[in-house]
C-alpha cells in the first residue's frame, strides 16, 4: 500500500460513518441476542456520534465567521 494513503487527513464525515455503520451493526446484533455489553458499547458510539456531529458543527461554525471577518 503506498505511503501517501496514510499521510491523508481523516475527515469528520468518515469518522461519523464509521459510527454510524458500528452503531447499526450493534443495533442488529442486539435484535438477535440482547445484552449489557452490547447495550453499553452502543450507547458509547451514540455518544461519540453526538460528540462528532457537535465538533462538525463547531468547524462549520468557525469557517463560516473566517469567511464573513474576510469578505467584510
Amino acid at each position: 500500500m503506498p505511503t501517501e494513503f496514510f499521510d491523508m487527513p481523516i475527515t469528520t464525515n468518515q469518522i461519523k460513518s464509521v459510527l454510524d455503520f458500528l452503531h447499526d451493526g450493534l443495533e442488529e446484533r442486539m435484535e438477535k441476542r440482547p445484552g449489557n455489553a452490547a447495550r453499553a458499547a452502543r450507547d458509547r458510539i451514540s455518544i461519540a456520534r453526538s460528540n462528532v456531529r457537535v465538533q462538525n458543527g463547531l468547524s462549520r461554525s468557525r469557517d463560516r465567521q473566517r469567511f464573513e471577518s474576510a469578505a467584510g
